[in-house]
């Protein structure tokens, strides 16, 4: 029997209390975990994998060490999504969710075959059977295999081989489900944008997409959009209220709220004359805001007839607001 003076943790029970700590961690990090594996499948690149060779031998006189690159091992995006996929489908079987791990394998099956020669793949063969034939006999997957749905990035894909038509459609039906990352969306701008003038179209929507897209994530962007409106024809000032309206119907509550307030700073930094101005507050969009919010909005499509006051001694300080959320005010200095 052992004997603990007083103030003294039994060590049986620290260790039990840490290891509770860390399993709760890392129970809390699976979910963004799995995010992050779905996310690596939009990742189209050719990776290169450092081997033993990629390493130089060190000696007593060596002063800098930098890896050989030109003999790392080339990955295809085949090979690491059919990892991907397996180690997913893994994941969501011991999770019991056996319709989207049959899915998950069956991605696996189809890209095992295509990789000639694997350097990367870790996947066993009789190991991946047994989980597939698993899913069917404790779903019954087979008698009611759910329709192949498409990604958006393989829809993106798709549009890129096929001359980016209707990429436009896929980035704004990603703004609402988030599906592509902004680093693969600005792969795709930066790409059009070398395409010259035949898509020049294109890559200005493709950016007003990415922008929205940043928005309703809460970053400030409203002067990449500001320069841009100021000379813009009427059909790009529709289109850019088009895919903020878009942006809005399926938006939640937090997206909204930097939407509308992008909005309102878009107009703050336009002419009152401007064709956003009036769009906004004439057209269908303005029904995404309040009675309240276009009262004090309706002062960017008026002319100003008073002018700054040069001292601001007898000012008048008028707060706006709106958006409440964002914490913004917005102050208006008038001559008497």
């Amino acid at each position: 029997m052992c004997h603990f003076s007083q103030g003294q943790v039994d060590p049986a029970i620290a260790y039990h209390a840490l290891n509770e700590v860390i399993m709760r961690n890392l129970r809390e990090s699976t979910a963004v975990s799995i995010e992050n594996l779905e996310k690596c499948i939009q990742c189209g690149r050719v990776l290169k994998l450092p081997v033993s060779k990629c390493f130089p031998v060190l000696s007593d006189n060596t002063e800098d060490f930098s890896l050989i690159w030109d003999n790392c091992v080339t990955v295809t995006p085949q090979e690491y999504h059919c990892q991907l996929y397996y180690d997913l489908g893994t994941f969501f079987f011991y999770q019991e969710a056996y319709t989207q791990a049959y899915t998950m394998f069956k991605h696996t099956s189809d890209l095992i075959i295509q990789v000639d020669d694997p350097v990367f793949i870790n996947v066993d063969n009789a190991r991946l059977k047994g989980y597939h034939h698993g899913c069917q006999s404790l779903q019954g997957v087979t008698q009611q295999e759910p329709p192949e749905q498409i990604t958006l990035y393989e829809k993106s894909e798709a549009c890129r081989r096929n001359g980016f038509k209707g990429i436009v459609d896929v980035l704004i039906e990603d703004n609402l489900r988030q599906e592509l990352t902004m680093i693969y969306r600005s792969e795709l701008e930066d790409e059009i944008g070398t395409k010259g003038d035949s898509l020049n179209e294109v890559y200005v929507q493709v950016s007003i997409c990415n922008v929205v897209r940043g928005v309703m994530e809460g970053k400030a962007l409203v002067s990449l959009l500001a320069d841009v409106i100021e000379d813009a024809d009427p059909q790009t000032i529709e289109f850019l209220i088009l895919v903020l309206g878009r942006a809005l119907h399926g938006a939640s509550f937090s997206q909204k709220s930097n939407l509308k307030c992008f909005v309102w700073h878009l107009m703050d930094l336009s002419a009152a004359a401007s064709h956003f101005n009036h769009a906004i507050m004439n057209g269908d969009f303005k029904k995404h805001f309040n009675e309240q919010e276009l009262m004090e909005m309706s002062v960017y499509i008026r002319e100003p007839e008073l002018s700054y006051a040069d001292s601001f001694d007898d000012a008048t300080l008028t707060c706006s607001s709106f958006p409440s959320s964002r914490g913004e005010c917005i102050i208006y200095a008038l001559k008497e």
